[in-house]
């Protein structure tokens, strides 16, 4: 703590003088810095007051966000005051802090006066939902200044100075789109058509806190109704926490001069969006499932986007077919066992083996849609998986585990899971319901 408030006292007169949010190293006119990609979200590193954390990058937040902090991650704290925290989620507001005057480094980038907000309740585990320790959210503040392109392909974020980028016409190969920032968040409009034909034009937030492809709001307008077929099912977790709604296909989205046929979107449930801030005409959100087919740059200051197809742009838009949600479920002490190998020449006399114990992820049902295949086996919330297909769930990860339940109609799913101690092994086959 001393050490902290000495720091402080030295920061201080620079603070005044700085100017405002993330800025490159002084001479420095780009940077880059890698990203992991977790089902269609961003995950990057910074350093907050000399505290290493991973944070999950989503244009659809406006302030920093700071939780799921333990004694491996404890950080220091200036100027803090409590607040009240509403996110999208069906339960009420969560208690919070409110801190100024933060020191956060990401990559080149630094901000010697960063505003954060804590989530203090202990309950909100995003950690969970993606498999690895994600310790807050960054938002808007990291766009605010630069150019920031996000190479999903690449899994990597370059970040211009734009007087250079302009000067260099870095995006001249582009795709340029208007952007609008409303409350701090970027929107763009986008060509909606439907099943039965009708198309209408959709304000939607660029989000890419989210890794569905489309998410309309069924409540905004009489022209947003859900097709048939549909599926309820999960969409998310939020600050107020789970999302649900419903699932469906609609004819297309036209985003610039990009079509997306059959796109698979969510239409999620009214009481899960009471708590989102309302934005004039706002009917939605593109999310990751549509972003990661792109190299995406975002120039807040020039009200622009500019978005370059890889070679993902034409693949189908899947879903999870199990059902199954799964989720981190801490670790777990496995024993392996290993064969020394003898020297040649001992090798008539000799062999040996000892036994090791390796922390190894495990996890867990949370969520199971009804009339889903994994329903239909039999499958609970609260199962613990034991094997998939033969393999030790301690030998997957989560995204692999996601892949696999998006993979192909008709695979067969071999499932073994402990139930309160009782081994149950089950299988179902993957199928297409949309």
């Amino acid at each position: 703590m001393k050490t902290f408030r000495f720091l402080w006292l030295i920061l201080f007169p620079a603070i005044l003088l700085a100017q405002d949010g993330f800025q490159l190293k002084q001479g420095k006119h780009k940077c880059s810095l890698p990203f992991k990609l977790i089902n269609n979200l961003i995950f990057v590193e910074g350093d907050l007051n000399g505290v290493r954390l991973t944070f999950l990058l989503d244009t659809g937040v406006d302030d920093t966000i700071l939780f799921n902090l333990d004694k491996d991650a404890e950080v220091e704290l200036a100027n803090a005051e409590t607040v009240n925290l509403r996110g999208l989620g069906n339960q009420e507001p969560v208690t919070g802090l409110r801190s100024r005057g933060n020191l956060f480094k990401v990559g080149a980038l630094s901000d010697a006066n960063h505003e954060l907000y804590v989530i203090l309740e202990r309950d909100f585990n995003f950690s969970s939902h993606v498999g690895i320790p994600v310790h807050g959210i960054l938002g808007k503040k990291f766009f605010e200044n630069y150019f920031v392109q996000i190479d999903y392909k690449g899994k990597r974020i370059f970040v211009y100075d734009r007087e250079w980028g302009i000067r260099k016409d870095k995006f001249r190969s582009f795709q340029k789109l208007s952007l609008t920032l409303d409350k701090n968040k970027p929107y763009v409009m986008a060509d909606i058509r439907m099943p039965d034909k009708s198309s209408f034009p959709a304000k939607l937030l660029i989000d890419t806190g989210n890794s569905d492809a489309i998410w309309l709001f069924r409540d905004r307008n009489q022209v947003i109704t859900v097709p048939e077929p549909n599926i309820r099912d999960y969409l998310g977790y939020g600050f107020s926490g789970e999302i649900y709604g419903l699932r469906a296909r609609i004819a297309s989205v036209n985003l610039a001069n990009f079509t997306f046929e059959k796109t698979l979107s969510a239409f999620p449930d009214t009481e899960s969006l009471q708590h989102l801030i309302a934005v004039n005409n706002r009917l939605g959100s593109v999310g990751g499932e549509i972003l990661r087919r792109f190299n995406v740059v975002f120039d807040y200051k020039g009200n622009a986007m500019y978005l370059y197809a890889n070679n993902e742009l034409a693949k189908e838009f899947e879903y999870n077919m199990s059902g199954l949600t799964v989720q981190h479920d801490g670790f777990q002490w496995v024993q392996q066992q290993v064969v020394k190998r003898p020297d040649e020449a001992e090798a008539a006399y000799s062999a040996s083996i000892s036994l090791t114990f390796e922390l190894k992820p495990s996890f867990r049902i949370v969520n199971v849609r009804e009339g889903s295949p994994g329903d239909i086996a039999g499958l609970k919330n609260g199962d613990l998986l034991v094997s998939v297909n033969g393999r030790e769930v301690q030998r997957y990860g989560l995204q692999e585990l996601v892949s696999l339940f998006k993979s192909e109609e008709g695979r067969v799913i071999k499932i073994k899971i402990d139930r309160d101690g009782k081994i149950i092994t089950t299988k179902f086959t993957l199928k297409k319901l949309l």
